[in-house]
């Protein structure tokens, strides 16, 4: 094997290890993305059934006045 060849196949390496980090990275972005938009999604859900509750009492109060 010349020098060439080793240079070649150490970039090769290199380039393999850089993408299978860049790929770990959006793996884990992509996990971060889902559980924020998921945990969005549950706030939202609390925020209405707060909301349903809340409102739910609103006639009652509009009776004492």
């Amino acid at each position: 094997m010349n020098e060439t060849e080793t240079e070649g196949k150490l970039i090769f390496q290199q380039l393999y290890w850089l993408s299978e980090g860049a790929q770990k990275t959006l793996t884990l972005l992509e996990y971060k993305h889902s559980f924020f938009l998921s945990n969005c999604y549950v706030q939202i859900q609390k925020v209405k059934e707060w909301k349903r509750e809340s409102l739910s009492f609103l006639p009652l109060t509009k009776k004492l006045f």
